[in-house]
C-alpha cells in the first residue's frame, strides 16, 4: 500500500508540474472526446481565453468554442480531423463575440483505453498587433526614403542652376 502511495503522490506532483508548465506557457488545454466531440476537461488559461466558465465549457462541443467555423459539425476543415494538425492558425470567436487570432495544435491520444483529442490553443494576438505595428514602421520608413529622394532630386538641379548664375 505504502508504494502504492507513493506512485499516486509521484502521478499527483507530476500532473501539477504539467498544468504549471502548461498555465506558465499561456497553453489553453481541451480534452475532447474523440467520438463525440464533446470537451471532457480544460484547464484555467482555457477558461480565461474563451472568458466562459469552466461549468459551460466542459460538456460543450469543440466546435461550438474552439474551432474557426460554427457549422454545429466537424467540418472537413476542421485540425481534429486531420492528421498532424500542428500550429494550425485561425480566429476563434469567443462567446462574448471578441475575435482572437489563436494557433492550435491538435494531438490524438488515448488515455485509459479511451481516445481523446488535446487541443492546445495559444492566443497569438500580441503577436499579431505587434507585426502590424512592424508593417507600419516599414511603411513609414519606405515614406521616409521616397521622401528623401524627392528632395535629393529637387535640390539637385536647384544646386546647377544656383552653381551657373554665379
Amino acid at each position: 500500500i505504502t508504494q502504492r502511495k507513493l506512485l499516486e503522490l509521484k502521478n499527483q506532483e507530476q500532473h501539477e508540474l504539467l498544468e504549471d508548465i502548461l498555465r506558465g506557457i499561456g497553453a489553453a488545454v481541451f480534452y475532447v472526446d474523440a467520438q463525440k466531440y464533446r470537451i471532457v476537461n480544460a484547464n484555467s488559461v482555457a477558461e480565461a481565453l474563451l472568458n466562459e466558465k469552466m461549468d459551460t465549457i466542459i460538456g460543450s462541443r469543440c466546435y461550438d468554442f474552439i474551432c474557426a467555423e460554427k457549422t454545429g459539425k466537424p467540418s472537413k476543415g476542421c485540425p481534429a480531423l486531420k492528421r498532424d494538425s500542428v500550429h494550425v492558425e485561425f480566429q476563434l470567436t469567443r462567446p462574448d463575440g471578441n475575435i482572437i487570432p489563436v494557433t492550435k495544435t491538435v494531438l490524438p491520444m488515448t488515455i485509459e483505453g479511451k481516445r481523446y483529442l488535446i487541443a492546445i490553443l495559444f492566443d497569438v494576438s500580441k503577436q499579431k498587433e505587434m507585426e502590424r505595428q512592424l508593417a507600419y514602421a516599414q511603411k513609414l520608413e519606405s515614406v521616409g526614403q521616397l521622401a528623401s529622394g524627392i528632395a535629393h532630386e529637387i535640390n539637385t538641379p536647384i544646386q546647377y542652376v544656383g552653381s551657373n548664375l554665379q
